[in-house]
């Protein structure tokens, strides 16, 4: 491709992703939830990294999300829907916070913190899921409702290792 041909593209690119934007519509609801997915496999490597005795937990949530997100991006790709490649997407579209203070909490706030997110994505997934089966995009919508799921096995998992329901009492202004 050639240098104008490229430009010519991504231009075309970065307005599609502003129209989908403003007009929500699956494919722009699920590129929140593939920078989601990205900023929680940060976050998730750094608890790897720091959390004295559930290193190993944190290392198979992170390996899972990892797969998740592969796997949703492989399937927004057959649906020819853009996916969000860059360090700016991800930092634009991403709602999950992360903080370089967060490998100081202790486990406990680590598991709180990763349980929560798990939740405000869920916000994303489920309205990602009614868009997708609106516009019968139905490879879309199975494999949001697999991320769905997915989280909600996590959120209990977590719970059980608390010992306590997270208070998952969220905004949802996302």
């Amino acid at each position: 491709m050639t240098d104008t041909k490229i430009e010519a593209a991504y231009q075309a690119e970065i307005e599609q992703a502003d129209k989908d934007h403003h007009t929500p519509t699956a494919g722009a609801m699920t590129g929140h939830i593939l920078a989601n997915l990205k900023r929680q496999s940060f976050k998730l490597e750094q608890y790897m990294w720091y959390a004295q005795g559930e290193n190993t937990y944190f290392r198979s949530l992170y390996d899972g999300n990892q797969q998740l997100y592969f796997d949703l991006a492989k399937v927004m790709l057959a649906e020819h829907e853009l996916v969000p490649t860059t360090v700016k997407e991800m930092t634009d579209y991403a709602m999950i916070e992360d903080d370089g203070r967060n490998k100081y909490q202790s486990v406990t706030a680590m598991l709180n913190d990763t349980g929560r997110d798990f939740a405000k994505a869920n916000l994303f997934v489920t309205r990602a899921i009614k868009l997708a089966q609106k516009e019968e995009r139905y490879p879309l919508a199975q494999q949001l409702i697999h991320v769905l799921s997915v989280n909600e096995q996590n959120i209990w998992i977590i719970e059980h290792k608390l010992g306590q329901k997270i208070d998952l009492d969220l905004d949802d202004e996302a």
